[in-house]
């Protein structure tokens, strides 16, 4: 049991299909240093589609955490794994105060690199709701509102998401809400930043820090089968269209559709591209559902429309 003044935080580790070895054993290196001090925690490993080895690989994190769970999904996309898993923690530890989730394509070497990260985030405010040492979008502060922060700290919309800390409390408002965590609509592909425009919306900020006890190899990105090259196109779409106000939602598309048209020639995915709004216009009727029902729940609906004024680009 924690202590009074000991915060309850769940280590969630993603992984998805046959992860390499070499992973397997970074994750644990990782995990390693992560325990070398102590906190109050909880590995949940989240597995996508797990291969036949997974008992074998189970036993590696058990020996480090005092408690592991093992939540054994079918394969599915990233948006609905991350949706399904961060559900599963909510509601499963109530009283979590952070969660910390983790790729496999990470590093870290630094000694209580968790606690560092945890400790900034403890001072900055409320509404200040997830810290990720990935590289971010600055914003003004005049759409973010006077948070005062390090140098090292970047208010804006963080990338990558190889590892972040987030604030239960946001995901738990996300929910009652009815706006999910992740979408689980968005398969592969942008759902990390439709996740951050979510929260944006929602009056929450998002940080970046710099650090140098962290790098992200990208490894599962440069694995680039056909559903990865197809979503590719496909994700920013259904971002746009789901959750750009109505004045932008022409502009925006206009100018990502001729970006995409250009990247798609250069990699010789015209078909790809086309297949990307043929799906939409066979289902534009749950599209524009999902968007009536998305943008009725927002709490700050012209908030998007700020970001894309800052120069925020999809």
């Amino acid at each position: 049991m924690c202590s009074p003044n000991e915060k309850l935080i769940i280590i969630v580790l993603n992984l998805y299909g046959d992860v390499k070895d070499t992973y397997i054993r970074q994750t644990i290196e990782n995990l390693q240093l992560l325990m070398s001090c102590s906190f109050c925690s909880t590995l949940v490993i989240s597995w996508s589609n797990p291969p036949e080895r997974v008992k074998e690989v189970f036993t590696y994190f058990e020996q480090l955490f005092p408690r592991v769970v093992l939540l054994k999904l079918p394969k599915m996309g990233s948006g609905k794994q991350r949706n399904a898993t961060l559900n599963f923690v909510i509601h499963n530890f109530p009283n979590a105060d952070y969660i910390v989730y983790l790729e496999e394509d990470i590093k870290i070497t630094e000694m209580c690199y968790i606690n560092r990260l945890i400790n900034l985030l403890d001072r900055l405010p409320e509404n200040v709701v997830i810290l990720s040492p990935e590289p971010a979008t600055r914003l003004c502060l005049d759409l973010a509102g006077r948070v005062i922060t390090g140098r090292d700290i970047t208010i804006g919309l963080t990338g990558g998401f190889g590892m972040f800390i987030i604030r239960t409390s946001a995901l738990k408002h996300l929910v009652k809400k009815g706006l999910e965590t992740y979408s689980p609509y968005m398969y592969f592909y942008m759902e990390d930043k439709e996740f951050i425009f979510k929260l944006w919306q929602e009056c929450f900020l998002t940080v970046s820090v710099k650090t140098a006890g962290y790098t992200h190899y990208g490894g599962t990105v440069h694995s680039q089968p056909l559903y990865r090259r197809y979503t590719r196109y496909l994700g920013p779409l259904l971002a746009i269209l789901i959750n750009a106000p109505l004045k932008l939602v022409i502009l925006v598309l206009i100018f990502r559709s001729l970006k995409t048209l250009i990247q798609s020639m250069i990699r010789s995915e015209l078909y790809l591209y086309i297949r990307s709004f043929i799906f939409i216009l066979r289902n534009i009727k749950y599209v524009l559902l999902y968007r009536y029902y998305r943008l009725t729940r927002y709490r700050c609906r012209e908030r998007l429309k700020l970001l894309f004024d800052h120069c925020i680009v999809i």
